[in-house]
């Protein structure tokens, strides 16, 4: 796989996370890619969604935006 597809991929589920969790900054956003355990995190104490709940979340968005081929 290339880069800028990896990256288009990247942009579009980070544009997915915010959609859905308009809260979240884009510096939290970021966070799952660097940090997964600092956005769960984020993710209780501004939603209180646990860690699963938002795995299956994001991966529905994975697969909803055809992005889950990394």
């Amino acid at each position: 796989m290339n880069h800028a597809r990896t990256i288009k991929r990247l942009k579009r589920l980070n544009c997915a996370i915010k959609k859905n969790w308009t809260k979240l900054s884009d510096e939290e956003v970021a966070l799952y890619q660097e940090k997964p355990e600092a956005f769960y995190d984020v993710l209780k104490k501004r939603y209180g969604i646990f860690k699963s709940d938002a795995e299956r979340r994001i991966k529905q968005f994975k697969v909803g935006y055809g992005i889950f081929n990394w």
